[in-house]
C-alpha cells in the first residue's frame, strides 16, 4: 500500500508478524525478470526468507537506498539491502558459487541468497548482522535452520 506522510511517499509491507513502513525509494516493487521472489527455492517462502526480508528491513533502517554504501558502525563500507562489507560478501559467495561482481554485490536478491546459505551452513552467521538482530531487537534466525 502506498501512503503519503506530508510529502514522503511510503510503501507498507507486511512481513508476517508486524507490517513496517519505509521509504517508497528503498525497496523494488516487482522482481527483475527471470527471478522470483523466493529466496530458497519453491512457491512460498518459509520462515528463514521471512527473517532475511526482516533483517533488510532493519539494515537500511529507513535511511538507506538498496544499492548504495554507507560508512558503517565498524568503519568500513558495507553496501546493498544486507549491507554486506564486499570482504565478507566474496568470502561466502564464493564459497558458495555464486557471482561475485560489482553488479551481483549489489543485487538485493543476490545478497539475500547468500545471507540464507550462511545461515544455513553456520547458525551463528547471523552475528555478521548483530546490530540489527541484537540493537535493533529483530532477534535470531528461527530455529531449524543450520543450527
Amino acid at each position: 500500500m502506498l501512503v503519503f506522510i506530508g510529502k514522503l511517499l511510503f510503501i507498507t509491507v507486511s512481513l508476517g508478524v508486524g507490517v513496517y513502513a519505509m521509504p517508497a525509494r528503498t525497496i523494488v516493487l516487482a522482481p527483475e525478470p527471470n527471478q522470483g521472489i523466493v529466496i530458497g527455492g519453491g512457491s512460498n517462502k518459509d520462515a528463514l526468507d521471512i527473517w532475511i526480508d526482516q533483517l533488510e528491513v532493519k539494515e537500511l533502517d529507513f535511511n538507506h537506498e538498496r544499492e548504495k554504501c554507507i560508512i558503517d558502525v565498524n568503519g568500513k563500507k558495507s553496501c546493498g539491502c544486507m549491507m554486506f562489507q564486499y570482504p565478507t560478501f566474496d568470502r561466502f559467495a564464493s564459497q558458495f558459487g555464486i557471482s561475485t561482481t560489482t553488479e551481483s554485490y549489489l543485487d538485493c536478491l543476490t545478497q539475500k541468497k547468500v545471507a540464507r546459505e550462511m545461515i544455513l551452513e553456520n547458525y551463528g552467521n547471523w552475528s555478521h548482522w548483530y546490530h540489527s538482530v541484537i540493537v535493533r531487537g529483530l532477534g535470531k534466525p528461527p530455529i531449524g535452520f543450520g543450527d
